[in-house]
């Protein structure tokens, strides 16, 4: 049996498809929250916005791990991965073409709003205020605006049940041996923070 090497495509698609769910609800749960009010706090609605463009960042490159880069694994897929960084527009236009003509068109003006105008730098109240200041139109057509965000938030959310619903499909009944070299796989799996030692940092355990 070919040996498999881990993480693999699906591996790091679900971790990125997870982190994306658990955005997703920490916005709604702020946002309906009355004692703290993200809603009426203008710092308070930027930091409701970095939730909905990570989970748009976590969504896409879901996608592009499960859809693009299935080919690769282990430390190659890790670094192709995070090349994408927090620029939305390198992961939107890698995987544009898969979705429908309505989706593609709004991920590739969202994505570039994102990282022209909005970037994930604004989650400090520093920055917030700053970039406010400077340019309160383009505020209130965005994060100051509660259609904006709840439409970016539906938006993320069809993205992220999408690349759940594909993922579900790796789901199985495995025999013994695909078990054992499962648990192989795992053991000397890549991890960028496996101590230089070669033991395993606490974060893996």
């Amino acid at each position: 049996m070919t040996k498999i090497t881990k993480p693999n495509h699906v591996d790091v698609a679900d971790h990125y498809y997870k982190d994306a769910v658990d955005f997703l609800n920490r916005f709604i749960l702020c946002w309906n929250d009355e004692r703290y009010d993200f809603q009426a706090v203008k710092s308070k609605r930027f930091k409701a916005f970095i939730d909905l463009r990570m989970a748009l960042e976590c969504a896409l490159k879901s996608i592009c791990s499960y859809k693009i880069h299935h080919a690769i694994n282990g430390k190659e897929l890790v670094d192709r991965m995070r090349r994408y960084s927090h620029y939305i527009e390198r992961s939107a236009s890698d995987i544009s073409h898969l979705l429908g003509e309505d989706m593609s068109r709004w991920l590739n003006e969202i994505a570039n709003l994102c990282d022209t105008t909005l970037p994930v730098d604004i989650r400090y109240r520093f920055d917030a205020f700053d970039f406010r200041r400077n340019d309160e139109e383009i505020y209130y057509k965005t994060i100051g605006d509660d259609r904006w965000l709840i439409t970016l938030y539906e938006r993320t959310e069809e993205l992220t049940k999408y690349i759940g619903s594909e993922i579900s499909k790796e789901s199985r009944i495995i025999s013994g041996a695909e078990l054992r070299d499962l648990v192989i796989a795992e053991i000397t799996a890549y991890s960028p923070y496996r101590s230089k030692s070669g033991k395993r940092s606490k974060s893996d355990m």
